[in-house]
């Protein structure tokens, strides 16, 4: 029958002329997509104002944004959370599951092959119809009989109407948005560190101000027991110094308190064991590093929550592609051929060959409204992709400009605390003058401590907070800066041209950076594109420990006022 339709078509020698004109006619309508092609949508900065208008960043590798406060104990932290903490490996694995389901939708570009051999051995009714004895039964006639089968079977979808080129786009974008997510994820880990540990420094700061405050109660708790027994002052004066004391006893435990619990917290960022993890005693003295003026639009939208939320509107931009294509008719190729024999030793013989081709076209008729429906869903998730996007990008603007005001006016608090400082510190040793030479109560001289012991304790907890507010504009701009810039602040990374990962018939391409970023199947090995240790499916390198150094010891108190004599009894 092939003869009739193919001239000079052989049982011996396959011809294989309609197969390539199907295929050409394939390869020839695969050229078009129906379906919106994805705009990236333009972000508005604020007018007169600080930003530049630009474009979204794409993710790469930034430096080290901790390295600026140029603390070598928060560097060994920040390394030891970057390999070992569990968010982080965790995020890891979320970005193998997006490249899997990325690599699964690429394959639907390629020709399914399948072999199914298989043996059966059967027999018919002998009292059935037999075709050719005139409707007649023949008993007797058919008796137990074999069949091996060695089919290759092969399908293929003509991706006309570009719905596979869609999908795979749209998967694509969704393992660009978990790269993304594993960049949220590293900024925030490495952010809480670092906030952290600076409020723990502040915390030492606190600490060293409560012991020497401690050590000037008990100076003069001292002299008033002495004055006490000389009948110089009543019990009165005795009860309020001893009150004192341990007034700032209990306000020094609870703050070692304080330290312990965030030195846990530190652990948990870290991986590690809260019982054996120990951060040696260093009091913060330094002040933050000192942030350059004007800043550029590039290092906000270089964020990797709003690279995230870009990525997801992509995708699901290309898949209102796919459902816009269910519209249309779909084309498949399928064909078959192997060996089939009844007898095992005749099975791979040329007379024993046996094949099937056959085009197949597939139109939705009626479908009850689902295809509608389908589309529907697609521009309605796209809409709340979009807006979700744009608020993003609102509240990156806003966790800028509230880390700015921190940063200026924490300074201008600093500044006024320095000054109380002074003035309480006088104010003291005015007190305590007078009330040896009689002129005042042992009252005033509380009082003007107390104040000298809150004015310190505030300057202590707002140097950490000016830290603290330096780390959280690192993690607003998304990375670090680079202050040897002439226009202000940029960014840490290095411009990388993506590598194509494309599929048959103009296939999507995936974006990969060089280094720091786990990227799509090869040519780019995955253990390249991760930073150490964070390349999955092969053992992290050993983690630089911390080691914690003995309790310093306490800082010297600093000089109490001379003892007056005292008078005769």
């Amino acid at each position: 029958m092939m003869k009739r339709f193919f001239p000079g078509w052989s049982s011996k020698k396959v011809n294989l002329r309609a197969c390539m004109a199907v295929g050409a006619l394939s390869l020839t309508l695969c050229g078009c997509r129906v379906g919106p092609d994805y705009v990236r949508p333009v972000s508005e900065t604020p007018a007169d104002w600080k930003w530049k208008k630009a474009a979204l960043q794409d993710i790469a590798q930034s430096g080290p944004a901790w390295q600026v406060f140029n603390d070598p104990v928060l560097n060994d932290l920040e390394s030891v959370a970057l390999e070992a903490n569990q968010d982080i490996k965790a995020a890891v694995a979320r970005v193998d599951q997006a490249r899997a389901l990325a690599r699964i939708a690429k394959a639907d570009f390629y020709p399914q092959i399948s072999a199914n051999p298989g043996f059966t051995r059967s027999e018919e009714s002998r009292n059935g119809f037999s075709p050719g004895s005139g409707g007649k039964t023949v008993p007797g006639l058919r008796e137990p009989h074999n069949n091996f089968i060695v089919p290759l079977n092969l399908s293929y979808e003509a991706d006309v109407w570009g719905r596979i080129r869609r999908q795979y786009a749209a998967e694509g974008a969704r393992a660009e948005a978990s790269v993304a997510d594993y960049h949220t994820i590293i900024l925030s880990v490495t952010s809480d560190v670092a906030a952290n540990y600076f409020l723990l420094r502040a915390l030492d700061a606190e600490i060293n101000v409560l012991e020497r405050s401690l050590d000037l109660r008990n100076e003069s708790l001292k002299l008033v027991t002495n004055q006490f027994k000389y009948g110089v002052v009543d019990a009165l004066d005795v009860n309020r110094a001893k009150t004192d004391v341990f007034t700032t006893q209990a306000s020094l435990a609870d703050v070692k308190r304080q330290r312990e619990e965030i030195s846990n917290v530190i652990s948990i960022l870290c991986g590690k064991n809260a019982s054996d993890f120990k951060i040696e005693f260093k009091p913060l003295t330094d002040a933050p590093p000192e942030v350059p003026a004007g800043l550029p639009s590039t290092l906000l939208l270089r964020r990797p929550d709003v690279a995230h939320a870009e990525r997801l509107l992509a995708a699901f931009s290309e898949e209102i592609g796919v459902a816009k294509a269910a519209y249309y008719p779909r084309f498949s190729l399928t064909s078959s051929g192997g060996f089939e024999s009844a007898e095992l030793s005749k099975l791979f013989n040329w007379p024993s060959t046996v094949w099937t081709f056959a085009a197949n076209l597939a139109q939705p008729v009626f479908t009850g409204g689902r295809n509608r429906a389908n589309l529907e869903a697609a521009k309605a998730r796209y809409d709340e992709q979009l807006a979700v996007y744009r608020q993003q990008v609102l509240v990156a603007f806003k966790d800028v400009e509230d880390a700015l005001v921190d940063i200026r006016l924490r300074a201008e608090q600093a500044k006024a605390l320095n000054d109380a400082i002074e003035s309480a510190r006088m104010v003291t040793k005015l007190a305590n003058t007078r009330y040896e030479n009689g002129q005042v109560s042992f009252l005033d001289v509380v009082d003007a401590q107390r104040q000298q012991l809150v004015v310190e304790e505030q300057a202590t907890q707002v140097l950490g907070q000016r830290q603290i507010a330096t780390v959280r504009l690192i993690k607003a701009l998304g990375g670090g800066w680079d202050s040897s810039c002439g226009c202000g602040l940029s960014v840490n990374q290095t411009e990388v041209a993506p590598v194509p990962i494309s599929g048959p018939n103009g296939g999507a391409a995936i974006s990969a950076p060089a280094e720091g970023v786990p990227a799509p199947p090869p040519p780019v090995p995955a253990s390249s594109l991760f930073p150490p240790g964070h390349a999955p499916n092969t053992p992290a390198p050993e983690s630089p420990k911390v080691t914690p150094a003995p309790d310093a010891p306490k800082p010297a108190p600093a000089p109490t006022p001379t003892p007056a004599p005292e008078p005769n009894k």
